[in-house]
């Protein structure tokens, strides 16, 4: 159990504990109640076979319990006193039920009494173990006191009586088993309690590790490698690629400490993160100063390259502002790059460790050339992002520009 010390403390464990006893021990009651009510009757067939001294007193003690637990009964249903008390009750009206002597000379209709109560006692109670003690000690000394009323005898002469010995074994047997049972319904709850506690932690450790991973990999492709324990990487017709770049960042950043530097970083990239997450992209990694995202991906849709251009203007707009702060404090101003492509390409995760969700191909290639041939401030598309986007965000033809490693490609700047 101490392997659980994280979860509950034992108070609150026991506090728990009662406050099932009490649930268990209402419903234990009633059942005993009724049982009690409508049970003890039931004595009068059985022993009505036996010839009796006086019957009548013989039929009143066989059927007052009955009313004496009826009555109490009552008042638990009303007052919701503790159960405990109800069966006590229970428990000394069947004992002066079963402790009368109808006929001193016919020992069997006691013995058979005892037993039968005994039965009930350890199956349709449930209390802690101490009121057991005391119910043994009231039956035998209720059973000495009728049996010296009734048939005049002495203390010592009841001990003799070969019917007290198995009543006494009978006795110890039947709460035994009671307190047996008591302490096992009781180990079972709390375990129940360490095994919820357990599961309840090792649900919250797999939410977090589910969190991790989503927060790592696309959902997506996070469920297909938690389902099957790798994941493909999948072909794309379409998709747009962003990619973003601070100019003269080296040049900037010698003028930082590493902690300045490193919080400014996270702070933009914080908000690039809210951005383009309102415009469902996905992000696929921050090289130094170059923030990457795409559209189009895992999800495939149709307004991924309004979607990654919706995103662009904010986060230029976003800079605009986080300038315009910077400006009035006398610091260095971020002005920022960006680059859009449109096309096929290649996305997924390679490798067993650290995994690292990215995507390969030309459209990848060309949109760091948008980048990198774009102006501060401005965002800069490729013919291919163009048309696709033509008549739905207005746009400057740049013409035919160079491209490193790309030779001429047409370019554009979203107005």
């Amino acid at each position: 159990m101490a392997q659980y010390s994280v979860g509950q403390t034992g108070s609150q464990k026991t506090e728990e504990w009662n406050a099932e006893y009490k649930r268990l021990g209402a419903i234990y009651a009633n059942w005993g109640a009724l049982f009690a009510i409508f049970g003890t009757p039931s004595a009068l067939l059985a022993e009505s076979k036996f010839t009796f001294e006086n019957p009548t007193l013989w039929i009143l003690f066989r059927l007052m319990p009955s009313l004496i637990i009826a009555i109490a009964y009552i008042f638990f249903r009303i007052y919701k006193y503790n159960h405990e008390i109800l069966f006590l009750i229970i428990a000394y009206s069947l004992f002066i039920d079963y402790a009368y002597w109808p006929d001193c000379n016919n020992q069997q209709i006691f013995l058979y009494g005892q037993i039968t109560l005994l039965i009930p006692v350890a199956f349709v109670t449930l209390l802690r173990p101490y009121f057991y003690l005391i119910n043994i000690c009231i039956q035998l000394l209720t059973c000495v006191v009728m049996y010296q009323f009734l048939c005049n005898h002495t203390l010592f002469a009841f001990l003799k009586l070969k019917e007290f010995v198995p009543i006494l074994i009978g006795s110890i047997t039947a709460y035994s088993v009671a307190v047996f049972r008591y302490y096992l319904i009781k180990k079972n709850f709390v375990f129940s309690l360490l095994l919820k506690e357990a599961l309840d932690l090792a649900k919250s450790e797999r939410d977090k590790s589910d969190r991790l991973l989503e927060n790592i990999l696309p959902i997506e492709v996070a469920d297909e490698l938690k389902k099957n324990g790798i994941s493909k990487a999948r072909y794309y017709e379409n998709a747009t690629v962003m990619f973003t770049d601070f100019k003269h960042f080296t040049n900037i950043s010698e003028q930082l400490t590493p902690d300045q530097l490193v919080d400014e970083l996270n702070y933009c990239f914080t908000a690039f993160d809210h951005i383009i997450e309102q415009y469902g992209l996905e992000k696929i990694k921050t090289i130094g100063d170059s923030y990457m995202c795409a559209g189009g991906l895992p999800n495939i849709n149709d307004t991924h390259v309004l979607d990654v251009v919706c995103a662009a203007k904010a986060i230029i707009s976003f800079m605009k502002e986080h300038n315009l702060k910077r400006s009035q404090q006398n610091k260095h101003q971020f002005e920022i790059r960006i680059g859009i492509n449109t096309g096929h390409l290649v996305a997924g995760i390679i490798g067993i460790n650290k995994f690292a969700y990215d995507i390969w191909g030309d459209t990848v290639n060309i949109a760091s050339r948008m980048e990198s041939s774009g102006e501060e401030g401005r965002i800069n598309i490729s013919g291919s992002t163009y048309d696709q986007l033509k008549g739905k965000i207005p746009c400057e033809y740049r013409g035919k520009i160079k491209a490193k490693n790309k030779g001429e490609i047409d370019m554009y700047f979203v107005s």
